[in-house]
């Protein structure tokens, strides 16, 4: 959706990373796997930020399709009164 090219392989990727990969591998890697690159997270931190990457890939993906099946008229009547 976006014009930016590398925002856009950035969203792609990461969507396809974190949709590709089972919640359990997810919250394996945050909380085992980033302390031996020296980052030391709780438990209960490691696995909010695991559960929020997780949804985050799936609600961007759910947004990207509801924007997706706007019809074309909609979005210019939309820029027609100023919602641009």
């Amino acid at each position: 959706l976006s014009k930016n090219l590398v925002l856009s392989n950035i969203a792609r990727f990461y969507i396809s990373v974190i949709r590709g990969t089972p919640l359990l591998v997810q919250l394996f890697i945050v909380f085992f796997a980033l302390p031996e690159f020296g980052i030391r997270i709780d438990p209960f931190p490691a696995a909010v930020i695991a559960f929020s990457l997780n949804v985050g890939g799936y609600a961007a993906e759910i947004i990207r399709g509801a924007i997706q099946s706007i019809p074309k008229g909609q979005w210019e009547a939309s820029e027609t009164i100023g919602l641009n």
